[in-house]
C-alpha cells in the first residue's frame, strides 16, 4: 500500500495575486494541522501579514509590479515554506473627458 508523506510545513494557498489594499488569507500548516507555532514574514517587507490571522494586506499605493514572498516559519522546527504574491498597481477606474 502507497504511503504519501507530506511535507511537514505548508501554506495555502501557495501563491497570489492582488491589487492595491485588497487582501488574501495564507494558512499555515505543520504536519496536515492548523499551526499557531508558525511566524509569518514578508520579503521585501512590502504591505503587511496579521500574524494571528494569516492575512496580507497589499499597500494602498504600489508604483510597480513587485513580488513579495510570504514565508512561513514553524517554530519549533524551523522548517519553512515561501510563498509569492505578486502586488499590483490598480488599474485606472474611469476615464474622465
Amino acid at each position: 500500500v502507497p504511503v504519501t508523506v507530506l511535507p511537514p510545513i505548508t501554506i495555502n494557498p501557495t501563491s497570489a495575486t492582488l491589487k492595491t489594499s485588497e487582501t488574501m488569507s495564507f494558512v499555515p500548516m505543520v504536519n496536515a494541522v492548523d499551526s499557531q507555532d508558525v511566524v509569518l514574514t514578508l520579503n521585501p517587507p512590502i504591505g503587511t501579514i496579521d500574524q494571528q490571522t494569516g492575512i496580507y494586506t497589499a499597500p494602498a499605493s504600489i508604483p510597480t509590479q513587485q513580488t513579495v514572498t510570504i514565508t512561513a516559519t514553524s517554530a519549533p522546527t524551523k522548517e519553512e515554506v515561501k510563498a509569492p504574491v505578486s502586488a499590483s498597481p490598480a488599474l485606472p477606474c474611469c476615464a474622465r473627458g
